[in-house]
């Protein structure tokens, strides 16, 4: 959420976001976390968000109730009619866009949003943009490892499955084998003539 928004809803509801220390979702969700607000401290000032963020593609609105103001019966009624708020607020976000407010057309692979049809391209479109230039680097890598040069194919391609084989416990791959790297007369060369100058 852009900081004049976030600044707005926390000039509007102080003592609601006194303990929120930003807000973690989109703008487009800025008026669905407005509406929520509005209809808490209209129902109580016994409330304190806690953290307000976009998880999984759902908003998340966590919250305390004080309890020592509150009597056990109390409590339990004000936590459930705010837990029902709060369930309205976040199937409503379900169906908007979290950028820009616009009706959901869909949710984002990999980094998981909700998204409008416009925002759900864009993401798909740098999705691929990614997805390419990291297939061109690999390529590029293999190039470079047929004539004879194993520093990029070690970087891009050896160095990474041997990461995710230690961090899952498994044992080294003896086909997995890091490739010998050529330096190259060019970098010596540059050492030398920069050397010669001073």
């Amino acid at each position: 959420m852009t900081p004049e928004l976030e600044k707005s809803l926390r000039d509007d509801f102080k003592s609601l976001f006194e303990k929120v220390d930003y807000f973690d979702c989109g703008d487009g969700w800025e008026p669905i976390v407005r509406e929520l607000s509005s209809k808490i401290v209209n129902i109580t000032d016994k409330v304190r968000a806690t953290c307000i963020k976009q998880k999984w593609g759902g908003l998340r609105f966590y919250f305390n109730l004080l309890q020592q103001e509150l009597d056990r019966q109390d409590y339990k009624k004000l936590e459930a009619d705010i837990d029902q708020l709060v369930k309205q607020a976040e199937d409503k976000a379900d169906q908007i866009c979290e950028v820009c407010g616009a009706k959901a057309a869909g949710v984002s692979s990999g980094f998981v949003q909700t998204l409008c049809e416009l925002h759900l391209a864009k993401q798909k479109a740098h999705s691929l943009t990614n997805t390419y230039e990291k297939s061109l680097e690999k390529i590029d890598a293999l190039r470079r490892a047929q004539a004879g040069d194993g520093a990029d194919w070690n970087r891009l391609i050896v160095d990474p499955i041997i990461e995710h084989r230690k961090r899952a416990g498994l044992p080294p791959d003896p086909k997995i084998v890091r490739q010998p790297e050529i330096k190259t007369e060019t970098s010596n060369e540059n050492r030398r003539s920069e050397a010669e100058d001073l």
